[in-house]
């Protein structure tokens, strides 16, 4: 407990309201809600559409002038952005999603996810299950401290390995006419056909999601797509 509190009172040091020039503004108008500590709406935490106000800082959340804070602790609890505006994988024109982040495993002893393309559920019968997460695990395959790509396949995942921890992380995820593309470390990592998730609707989501019982955090500095109703960057 000590040393959450710890944690938690390190990162809302020198915290700055949410201010007009803020380069996260645009991507926080009506594009992103925050889930946290799960995905059911609570009152005390999640932040609706549209609902960002200035100076909002609480246990699984952080703003300020160059940087979002995603911060949790317990296994399968999350903060996390869910991304409004959903796709389809065939998608003609593409979509992507560009980070620039640091993930921190403070104390998990396994894995979390940090980025998302998630189906929704409530339509086209899809499955409640991501097509895409981008995890840190800390060993696996006899590779420790690793970031992977887990994939949906049609009757399976696959890991596939993106590389060793190592702060920032640069992540470039795009999908455009059913072919998955993730670029790590500005180098193109994965290629994929997911055709069978064509008829899905999906979106993106970022954040901390555990699948560990200890504390995890990431921290975003650029958040750049073209599925926010602005056309605007975010960075």
């Amino acid at each position: 407990m000590i040393f959450e509190v710890f944690i938690y009172c390190l990162l809302t040091l020198n915290i700055y309201a949410y201010q007009n020039n803020n380069p996260f503004k645009n991507l926080l108008k009506q594009s992103v809600k925050l889930q946290a500590p799960t995905s059911r709406y609570n009152p005390e935490y999640s932040i609706g559409y549209g609902k960002f106000k200035p100076s909002i800082n609480n246990k699984y959340f952080v703003l300020d002038k160059n940087r979002i804070v995603f911060k949790v602790c317990g296994n399968h609890k999350r903060s996390e952005f869910r991304f409004r505006k959903e796709w389809k994988t065939d998608n003609k024109n593409g979509v992507f999603l560009h980070v620039l982040c640091n993930v921190y495993p403070v104390n998990c002893n396994r894995e979390f996810t940090f980025l998302q393309i998630h189906a929704d559920p409530k339509k086209s019968k899809a499955p409640n299950k991501p097509l895409l997460r981008i995890v840190w695990i800390k060993k696996y395959k006899n590779i420790k401290n690793g970031i992977w790509a887990v994939i949906k396949n049609k009757n399976s995942y696959s890991k596939i390995y993106l590389g060793v921890l190592h702060n920032p992380l640069n992540i470039k995820v795009e999908i455009k006419k059913n072919i998955l593309k993730i670029y790590y470390q500005k180098k193109l990592k994965v290629l994929k056909d997911v055709f069978y998730w064509e008829k899905y609707y999906s979106y993106f989501k970022l954040g901390v999601y555990n699948q560990c019982k200890g504390c995890s955090i990431s921290e975003f500095y650029e958040i750049d797509t073209n599925t926010i109703f602005s056309q605007d960057k975010a960075r």
